[in-house]
Protein backbone atom coordinates (compact mmCIF):
# COMPACT_ATOMS: atom_id res chain seq x y z
CA UNK A 1 0.00 0.00 0.00
CA UNK A 2 1.42 3.18 -1.03
CA UNK A 3 2.37 5.49 1.98
CA UNK A 4 2.34 8.84 -0.22
CA UNK A 5 0.52 11.59 1.22
CA UNK A 6 0.53 15.43 0.24
CA UNK A 7 1.51 17.75 2.22
CA UNK A 8 -0.53 19.00 5.05
CA UNK A 9 -0.71 23.00 5.12
CA UNK A 10 -0.31 24.21 8.55
CA UNK A 11 0.17 27.64 7.43
CA UNK A 12 -3.47 27.91 5.61
CA UNK A 13 -4.66 26.53 9.19
CA UNK A 14 -3.21 29.23 11.32
CA UNK A 15 -4.38 32.11 8.78
CA UNK A 16 -7.64 30.74 8.98
CA UNK A 17 -7.17 30.96 13.11
CA UNK A 18 -5.60 34.44 12.95
CA UNK A 19 -9.25 35.10 11.15
CA UNK A 20 -10.96 34.07 14.15
CA UNK A 21 -8.79 34.29 16.84
CA UNK A 22 -10.04 38.46 16.96
CA UNK A 23 -7.95 39.93 19.87
CA UNK A 24 -8.27 36.78 21.98
CA UNK A 25 -4.99 34.47 22.89
CA UNK A 26 -4.93 30.83 21.91
CA UNK A 27 -2.76 28.43 24.19
CA UNK A 28 -2.42 24.89 23.32
CA UNK A 29 -0.49 22.65 25.56
CA UNK A 30 0.75 19.01 25.16
CA UNK A 31 -0.11 16.24 27.15
CA UNK A 32 2.24 15.12 30.17
CA UNK A 33 4.15 12.10 29.66
CA UNK A 34 3.53 9.53 32.20
CA UNK A 35 5.42 6.90 33.63
CA UNK A 36 4.28 3.16 32.60
CA UNK A 37 6.92 1.71 35.37
CA UNK A 38 10.30 2.25 36.59
CA UNK A 39 12.21 4.80 33.71
CA UNK A 40 9.79 3.72 30.87
CA UNK A 41 6.70 6.13 30.06
CA UNK A 42 3.12 4.90 28.01
CA UNK A 43 3.82 5.87 24.21
CA UNK A 44 3.22 9.01 24.07
CA UNK A 45 0.48 11.26 21.55
CA UNK A 46 0.41 14.74 21.12
CA UNK A 47 -2.56 16.86 22.02
CA UNK A 48 -4.75 16.83 18.98
CA UNK A 49 -5.50 20.89 18.68
CA UNK A 50 -1.60 21.45 19.24
CA UNK A 51 -0.67 18.99 16.13
CA UNK A 52 -3.56 20.56 14.14
CA UNK A 53 -2.34 23.87 14.31
CA UNK A 54 1.85 23.13 14.16
CA UNK A 55 3.05 19.97 13.07
CA UNK A 56 4.86 19.23 16.34
CA UNK A 57 4.76 16.05 17.98
CA UNK A 58 6.99 15.97 21.01
CA UNK A 59 5.88 15.97 24.37
CA UNK A 60 6.17 19.56 26.65
CA UNK A 61 5.69 21.40 24.59
CA UNK A 62 3.47 24.31 24.25
CA UNK A 63 1.61 26.73 21.24
CA UNK A 64 1.09 30.29 22.11
CA UNK A 65 -1.04 32.46 19.47
CA UNK A 66 -2.11 35.91 19.81
CA UNK A 67 -4.35 38.30 17.38
CA UNK A 68 -2.47 41.09 19.06
CA UNK A 69 1.17 40.37 19.46
CA UNK A 70 3.23 40.75 16.49
CA UNK A 71 4.67 37.32 17.54
CA UNK A 72 1.51 35.57 16.37
CA UNK A 73 2.60 32.33 16.72
CA UNK A 74 5.03 30.85 19.28
CA UNK A 75 6.01 27.22 19.80
CA UNK A 76 7.97 26.71 23.20
CA UNK A 77 9.34 23.24 23.62
CA UNK A 78 11.48 21.02 25.53
CA UNK A 79 15.24 22.08 25.68
CA UNK A 80 18.43 20.15 23.81
CA UNK A 81 19.41 17.24 26.70
CA UNK A 82 22.38 15.15 25.60
CA UNK A 83 21.59 12.53 28.42
CA UNK A 84 18.64 12.47 27.57
CA UNK A 85 18.70 12.43 23.39
CA UNK A 86 21.09 8.87 24.34
CA UNK A 87 18.28 7.28 26.05
CA UNK A 88 15.56 8.38 24.39
CA UNK A 89 16.52 9.94 20.28
CA UNK A 90 17.24 13.71 19.27
CA UNK A 91 14.90 16.47 20.80
CA UNK A 92 14.39 19.06 18.06
CA UNK A 93 14.65 22.09 20.74
CA UNK A 94 13.93 25.82 20.32
CA UNK A 95 16.05 26.97 17.61
CA UNK A 96 15.15 23.84 15.22
CA UNK A 97 11.36 24.15 16.40
CA UNK A 98 11.29 27.21 15.02
CA UNK A 99 13.00 26.39 11.91
CA UNK A 100 11.06 23.66 11.08
CA UNK A 101 7.64 24.64 11.96
CA UNK A 102 7.82 28.59 10.78
CA UNK A 103 7.12 29.89 14.14
CA UNK A 104 7.63 33.61 15.02
CA UNK A 105 9.47 32.80 18.10
CA UNK A 106 10.18 29.79 19.95
CA UNK A 107 12.24 29.11 23.41
CA UNK A 108 11.89 26.21 26.15
CA UNK A 109 8.50 25.06 27.68
CA UNK A 110 10.07 24.68 30.83
CA UNK A 111 8.47 26.64 33.91
CA UNK A 112 9.39 30.05 34.95
CA UNK A 113 10.68 30.09 31.03
CA UNK A 114 9.99 31.57 27.70
CA UNK A 115 6.33 30.85 27.98
CA UNK A 116 5.58 32.54 31.11
CA UNK A 117 6.84 35.94 29.94
CA UNK A 118 5.20 35.74 26.26
CA UNK A 119 1.82 34.41 27.47
CA UNK A 120 2.10 37.50 30.25
CA UNK A 121 3.14 39.96 27.44
CA UNK A 122 0.70 38.88 25.04
CA UNK A 123 -2.31 38.89 28.18
CA UNK A 124 -1.70 42.53 28.26
CA UNK A 125 -3.47 43.40 25.23
CA UNK A 126 -5.93 40.68 25.20
CA UNK A 127 -9.57 40.55 25.77
CA UNK A 128 -10.43 36.55 26.39
CA UNK A 129 -7.88 33.65 26.62
CA UNK A 130 -8.82 30.15 24.59
CA UNK A 131 -7.40 27.50 27.19
CA UNK A 132 -8.84 23.57 27.55
CA UNK A 133 -9.55 23.67 31.59
CA UNK A 134 -9.18 20.52 33.54
CA UNK A 135 -7.33 18.50 31.07
CA UNK A 136 -3.97 18.73 33.08
CA UNK A 137 -3.88 20.54 36.54
CA UNK A 138 -0.01 21.78 36.51
CA UNK A 139 -0.73 23.98 33.26
CA UNK A 140 -4.13 25.23 34.86
CA UNK A 141 -2.44 26.02 37.85
CA UNK A 142 0.28 28.11 35.89
CA UNK A 143 -1.87 29.46 33.30
CA UNK A 144 -3.93 31.01 36.14
CA UNK A 145 -0.96 32.03 37.96
CA UNK A 146 0.21 33.52 34.99
CA UNK A 147 -3.23 35.69 34.26
CA UNK A 148 -2.92 36.92 38.16
CA UNK A 149 0.63 38.19 37.23
CA UNK A 150 -0.35 39.78 34.16
CA UNK A 151 -3.39 41.80 36.03
CA UNK A 152 -0.73 43.40 38.77
CA UNK A 153 0.97 44.50 35.95
CA UNK A 154 -1.83 46.23 34.51
CA UNK A 155 -2.59 48.04 37.88
CA UNK A 156 -5.78 49.36 39.28
CA UNK A 157 -7.53 48.52 36.20
CA UNK A 158 -10.82 47.60 37.49
CA UNK A 159 -11.18 44.79 35.11
CA UNK A 160 -11.81 40.63 35.33
CA UNK A 161 -9.79 37.78 35.06
CA UNK A 162 -9.80 37.26 31.50
CA UNK A 163 -12.66 35.01 30.38
CA UNK A 164 -11.08 31.50 29.19
CA UNK A 165 -13.04 29.79 26.53
CA UNK A 166 -12.76 26.03 25.06
CA UNK A 167 -10.59 26.26 22.18
CA UNK A 168 -13.18 24.00 20.31
CA UNK A 169 -15.36 27.31 19.98
CA UNK A 170 -12.55 28.15 17.36
CA UNK A 171 -10.79 25.39 16.38
CA UNK A 172 -13.51 22.76 15.95
CA UNK A 173 -15.60 24.46 12.92
CA UNK A 174 -12.26 24.63 11.32
CA UNK A 175 -11.93 20.69 11.11
CA UNK A 176 -15.30 20.10 10.42
CA UNK A 177 -14.69 20.89 6.57
CA UNK A 178 -11.29 18.67 5.58
CA UNK A 179 -8.68 19.55 2.86
CA UNK A 180 -8.03 17.27 0.47
CA UNK A 181 -5.03 16.50 2.67
CA UNK A 182 -6.90 15.18 5.37
CA UNK A 183 -9.53 13.51 3.31
CA UNK A 184 -6.82 11.47 1.81
CA UNK A 185 -5.32 10.84 5.25
CA UNK A 186 -8.66 9.54 6.26
CA UNK A 187 -9.30 7.48 3.65
CA UNK A 188 -5.79 5.32 3.91
CA UNK A 189 -6.85 5.13 7.69
CA UNK A 190 -10.04 3.48 6.50
CA UNK A 191 -8.16 1.34 3.84
CA UNK A 192 -5.52 0.03 6.23
CA UNK A 193 -8.56 -0.50 9.05
CA UNK A 194 -10.60 -2.30 6.33
CA UNK A 195 -7.58 -4.41 5.15
CA UNK A 196 -6.30 -5.41 8.77
CA UNK A 197 -10.03 -6.78 9.49
CA UNK A 198 -10.14 -9.09 6.51
CA UNK A 199 -7.21 -10.25 7.27
CA UNK A 200 -8.83 -10.83 11.04
CA UNK A 201 -11.45 -12.86 9.34
CA UNK A 202 -9.54 -14.64 7.34
CA UNK A 203 -7.00 -16.44 9.81
CA UNK A 204 -9.53 -16.96 13.04
CA UNK A 205 -10.45 -19.98 13.76
CA UNK A 206 -11.69 -22.15 16.44
CA UNK A 207 -9.24 -22.65 19.21
CA UNK A 208 -7.21 -19.32 18.50
CA UNK A 209 -7.02 -16.75 21.47
CA UNK A 210 -8.27 -13.15 21.04
CA UNK A 211 -5.32 -12.04 20.91
CA UNK A 212 -3.98 -13.84 17.95
CA UNK A 213 -6.53 -11.81 16.23
CA UNK A 214 -5.57 -8.61 18.26
CA UNK A 215 -1.65 -9.26 17.16
CA UNK A 216 -3.26 -9.56 13.54
CA UNK A 217 -4.71 -6.58 13.26
CA UNK A 218 -1.63 -4.54 14.79
CA UNK A 219 0.86 -6.16 12.08
CA UNK A 220 -1.69 -5.21 9.44
CA UNK A 221 -1.89 -1.95 10.90
CA UNK A 222 1.62 -1.08 11.08
CA UNK A 223 2.82 -3.40 8.67
CA UNK A 224 0.61 -0.72 5.68
CA UNK A 225 2.29 2.32 7.58
CA UNK A 226 -0.22 3.23 10.09
CA UNK A 227 1.72 5.60 12.46
CA UNK A 228 -0.07 4.02 15.71
CA UNK A 229 -4.05 2.40 16.77
CA UNK A 230 -6.66 4.86 16.82
CA UNK A 231 -7.75 3.14 20.21
CA UNK A 232 -6.86 0.01 21.80
CA UNK A 233 -8.89 -2.69 19.87
CA UNK A 234 -11.78 -4.68 20.85
CA UNK A 235 -11.89 -8.52 19.68
CA UNK A 236 -14.21 -9.78 21.78
CA UNK A 237 -16.06 -13.22 21.34
CA UNK A 238 -18.82 -15.23 22.38
CA UNK A 239 -20.22 -13.57 25.58
CA UNK A 240 -17.27 -10.90 25.74
CA UNK A 241 -19.00 -9.11 22.56
CA UNK A 242 -21.78 -7.88 24.96
CA UNK A 243 -18.99 -5.89 26.81
CA UNK A 244 -19.48 -2.13 25.46
CA UNK A 245 -15.37 -1.63 26.17
CA UNK A 246 -13.93 -5.10 26.31
CA UNK A 247 -10.43 -4.46 26.43
CA UNK A 248 -8.45 -7.90 28.02
CA UNK A 249 -8.87 -10.37 24.45
CA UNK A 250 -7.36 -12.92 25.86
CA UNK A 251 -10.57 -15.93 25.77
CA UNK A 252 -9.90 -18.62 23.80
CA UNK A 253 -13.16 -18.82 20.78
CA UNK A 254 -14.61 -21.74 20.47
CA UNK A 255 -16.45 -23.56 17.47
CA UNK A 256 -19.94 -21.54 16.81
CA UNK A 257 -18.50 -18.10 18.84
CA UNK A 258 -19.61 -15.02 16.93
CA UNK A 259 -16.57 -12.69 17.06
CA UNK A 260 -16.59 -9.21 17.14
CA UNK A 261 -13.93 -6.95 16.33
CA UNK A 262 -13.86 -2.89 16.63
CA UNK A 263 -10.55 -1.72 15.76
CA UNK A 264 -8.88 1.35 13.31
CA UNK A 265 -5.91 2.75 12.43
CA UNK A 266 -4.51 6.18 13.17
CA UNK A 267 -2.75 7.71 10.40
CA UNK A 268 -1.14 10.87 10.67
CA UNK A 269 -3.68 11.68 13.80
CA UNK A 270 -6.84 10.36 11.55
CA UNK A 271 -8.39 7.45 13.03
CA UNK A 272 -10.93 4.97 11.35
CA UNK A 273 -13.03 3.50 13.64
CA UNK A 274 -14.56 -0.15 12.40
CA UNK A 275 -16.65 -2.51 13.76
CA UNK A 276 -17.63 -6.04 12.56
CA UNK A 277 -19.29 -9.23 13.94
CA UNK A 278 -18.74 -12.49 11.81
Amino acid sequence: MANELPKVDFVARRKALFQRLGKGILVLSAPPEVIRNNDVHFSFRQNSNLYYMTGFDEPSSLALFSGVSKKQYQLFVQPRNKTRELWEGRIIGPERAKTLFGADAAGPSTPDSAFDDAFVEALLDADRVFYRLGLFADMDTRIFSLMQKAMKKLGRTGRPLWAVHDPDELLGEMRLVKSKAEIDRLQKAADVSSEAHQSAMKIAKPGMFEYQIEAALFHAFRGNGAGRLGYDSIVASGPNACVLHYRNNDRQMAQGDLLLIDAGAEVDFYTADITRTF
